[in-house]
């Protein structure tokens, strides 16, 4: 194998729930928890996670080069 692929994982913890409070479809909120202590990140729509979590590793991508 003349060039191994690199390869940079990222581990996140998502908790997610849903909060009706009289609305449909229901409000999605949750936490992001990273691999730093004590890295926890809330968020209020599943698009405002899906936006922080390629933030995140975008980041991590950027570090590393």
């Amino acid at each position: 194998m003349n060039n191994p692929i690199k390869r940079r994982t990222c581990v996140y913890v998502v908790r997610i729930w849903a909060e009706y409070l009289n609305e449909q479809p229901p409000c999605w909120r949750g936490i992001i928890e990273g691999s730093e202590p004590g890295e926890k990140v809330p968020f209020t729509s599943l698009e405002e996670m899906r936006d922080m979590i390629v933030q995140k590793t975008l980041s991590v991508i950027h570090i590393e080069e």
